[in-house]
């Protein structure tokens, strides 16, 4: 969508006209999100689900529009296009690279970087430090590994959850409960509304 949004912009509408088609389109697109996620919508899966995706892609198309042409819309507020040398106001200029180098610039944000850590210590009885418990994407895993591997040889969510698992054949790895499974499930369905996004993008 943004190189589209950029070829209408650059062959036919201009930068201004296309951001504003965008933010129409991207209104349009709220809209719709905001019906199909109404009480009374929301309720019937089938039509909710046709809207929101018909919602998620109308914003896409906006997003794109409009990304592809904000950007350089700002730029050309710029319109001083001559080469110039700041001078401060007590005369020095600031032309760092022709009597120093262009060391000094990567000099600058290591600086930063090593006064990062130094921050970090002296304010650590301030920030809330929680231990560490597991990857969980290793438990996702095993998970799935554990629900693939079962008697019927066929995939179920319902085999790895603990509660039909005996205390004593539970692996290590199996720390979470049953309402984690579904969690994982329900977040691996929604995962498909989006699969397409990054193609619009």
């Amino acid at each position: 969508m943004p190189l589209i949004g950029g070829y209408v912009a650059d062959a036919h509408l201009g930068r201004y006209k296309t951001i504003h088609i965008a933010i129409v389109i991207g209104i349009v697109a709220h809209i719709i999100l905001v019906a199909a996620s109404a009480p009374d919508v929301i309720i019937h899966k089938t039509s909710a689900t046709a809207a929101f995706i018909i919602g998620l892609l109308t914003l896409c198309v906006g997003t794109g529009f409009f990304k592809a042409n904000i950007s350089p819309l700002l730029a050309e507020q710029n319109t001083d296009r001559r080469m110039r040398v700041e001078t401060l106001p007590t005369g020095e200029r600031v032309y760092v690279e022709k009597f120093v180098g262009f060391w000094l610039a990567f000099l600058l944000p290591t600086v930063l970087f090593v006064a990062a850590p130094v921050v970090l210590f002296f304010n650590r009885k301030n920030y809330i430090l929680s231990p560490p418990t597991g990857s969980i994407l290793s438990k996702f895993f095993h998970m799935l590994k554990f629900s693939w591997k079962n008697k019927q040889g066929s995939f179920k969510w319902d085999v790895a959850k603990p509660s039909n698992v005996p205390a004593e054949q539970r692996p290590v790895w199996m720390t979470y409960d049953d309402a984690w499974v579904d969690e994982v499930k329900r977040g691996l369905s929604a995962c498909k509304v989006f699969l397409f996004l990054p193609l619009f993008l």
